[in-house]
């Protein structure tokens, strides 16, 4: 019941999936999808996700605007078949929610213990939604479920004279070549991120702090099965798995989601490492990790702690990848205009790419970030292509690289490689806490090219992850422009205001204002701009 005495709407989610509303009649939709959609809000923060998320996780087999009808339709079947939803399930243009206050669910931990009981059950028992991607999300639920992790603790910082953890390898002598080239690229990629022991071990001769990366393969005929999964050896649990079903010889499809399983296990390993409070991840490694995904989230504001982070980070490793995140601070700085001295700023930022790669010239990741500061805060667009180049060709697995790379193209004039680059990092990256900047420079070149629909459409999957990232918002704005939306621009405008109370049309017309390639293309008048409005 709620404070007020009122029953509330009943969830069981354990065993067969049941929702009881408030008068006690059984309101279960009868579509699995349905269910699995509720499923997914009733485990998310908040009980709230945005659509472009829940059209991933559901439809993800069809393009944006399908997939877009088809979450607004099953939503529609829910309030059409059941009227009481309407009060339970909220919905706007970017999100979708429960109504916290509404409901309890067997799987809220802070929910009523006769609820909780019948977490003996599988968790959406006989749910056989047909996508991969749902199906990789149900997997990793009901892992998490049988382990019963409780919340992560807090993180200990400062352990003294602690070394890396070793992330060991694990396949058979007689696994496949594409077994091992899973585990290859899952650990190298979380290699040049953080500076980890990695190696492959015999089972008995596992280290007790180890994490261990089990890949396998399964063939049956034509149809294949590979599940990538990371296990605590200390405890004894698994923490996160991820799966792929594929048709053998199928091609480019199989190809990028092979690749979007590599950057999904890396993403994966890395929040891992930055909930570990055992204090066998390397020395503060934690808060590099927590740092960055800081920094994606905040637009580099904080700049001079997180810059100090990553400072300390190198000192105390001597790896050069955190003086290439260091500098790479310096785009959000830019972006967001918060440079006060760019001339100052520029020569740091040189040394510090200049020391990031005499220190690891062959990391991809390294190779990557400074690319962007090349072409971002530099303007060297030319080094900028040089470097991403470098990076996808040392690691095609590589979703910055491709992005980056697509950006020097795109300065350099050459905006249908620019595009495919994008593309590349697109169809093949993971959850990870920069996808919002891959969509924002999807957004950026599909605007580019005069192809506005596409363009908006990227637009606000960006803004649906990062709402108040103001690059997204100016070149959405102009898109709006360009479609004689001026409904929609003028809403676009009002949000860049409340983040820059100086803004005016008239600004991105300015030599300094920082939207260099809407002023190079010219795709849109840009001086004529405050007339549209």
């Amino acid at each position: 019941m709620t404070k007020s005495g009122v029953k509330n709407f009943s969830f069981k989610t354990f065993g067969r999936f049941q929702i009881t509303a408030p008068d006690g009649s059984d309101i279960t939709p009868p579509s699995q999808k349905a269910q699995g959609l509720l499923a997914i809000l009733l485990t998310s923060p908040d009980f709230c996700r945005p659509r472009s998320k829940l059209q991933d996780l559901l439809w993800s087999d069809r393009e944006q605007d399908q997939g877009a009808a088809s979450l607004r339709q099953e939503i529609s079947g829910l309030n059409k078949r059941f009227r009481v939803f309407s009060q339970l399930l909220g919905t706007d243009r970017s999100i979708v929610w429960l109504e916290k206050l509404l409901f309890e669910a067997d799987c809220d931990e802070n929910g009523p213990t006769e609820l909780a009981s019948t977490r003996n059950r599988e968790f959406l028992e006989g749910n056989n939604v047909k996508d991969p991607e749902f199906a990789n999300w149900l997997r990793d639920r009901r892992t998490e479920f049988e382990n019963k992790q409780p919340t992560p603790a807090k993180i200990r910082h400062g352990v003294d004279e602690v070394g890396p953890r070793t992330l060991v390898l694990s396949y058979s002598e007689t696994a496949s070549p594409l077994s091992k080239h899973l585990a290859s690229a899952v650990s190298s990629g979380v290699r040049d991120w953080l500076p980890l022991d990695v190696r492959n071990v015999m089972p008995a001769l596992l280290p007790a702090d180890a994490l261990l990366l089990e890949v396998d393969e399964t063939r049956i005929g034509q149809d294949a099965y590979v599940q990538v999964v990371l296990k605590d050896v200390e405890k004894g649990n698994t923490l996160w798995r991820s799966a792929l079903e594929f048709e053998v010889g199928k091609g480019g499809d199989v190809r990028n989601n092979l690749t979007k399983l590599i950057n999904e296990s890396i993403d994966r390993t890395l929040t891992t490492l930055s909930f570990d409070s055992s204090g066998l991840t390397p020395r503060n490694a934690n808060a590099a990790i927590q740092a960055i995904e800081r920094m994606f989230t905040s637009h580099g504001d904080s700049f001079d702690t997180l810059s100090r982070v990553f400072e300390e980070e190198y000192k105390s490793t001597g790896h050069g990848v955190f003086l290439a995140w260091q500098a790479f601070l310096s785009t959000y700085v830019v972006g967001g205009r918060k440079a006060h001295d760019r001339v100052a700023m520029s020569e740091e930022v040189r040394s510090l790419v200049h020391q990031a790669l005499m220190s690891e010239p062959h990391n991809a990741l390294v190779l990557a970030l400074c690319s962007h500061v090349n072409a971002f805060t530099l303007g060297d667009y030319h080094s900028a292509f040089e470097l991403a180049d470098r990076s996808v060709k040392l690691q095609s697995n590589n979703p910055l690289g491709w992005m980056f790379r697509g950006v020097a193209l795109i300065n350099l004039g050459r905006l249908d490689e620019g595009r495919k680059s994008i593309s590349q990092a697109r169809n093949t990256t993971g959850e990870a806490p920069y996808r919002y900047l891959i969509d924002c420079y999807s957004c950026i070149a599909e605007m580019l090219s005069g192809d506005f629909q596409n363009a908006k459409a990227y637009g606000a999957t960006s803004l649906s992850y990062m709402p108040d990232f103001a690059p997204t918002l100016r070149y959405l704005l102009a898109t709006h422009l360009a479609l004689g939306d001026t409904v929609a621009a003028e809403k676009t405008a009002r949000r860049l205001k409340e983040l820059e109370p100086d803004f005016e049309l008239s600004l991105l017309a300015e030599p300094e204002y920082p939207n260099p390639l809407m002023k190079q293309y010219n795709v849109i008048d840009l001086k004529k701009l405050p007339k549209l409005l």
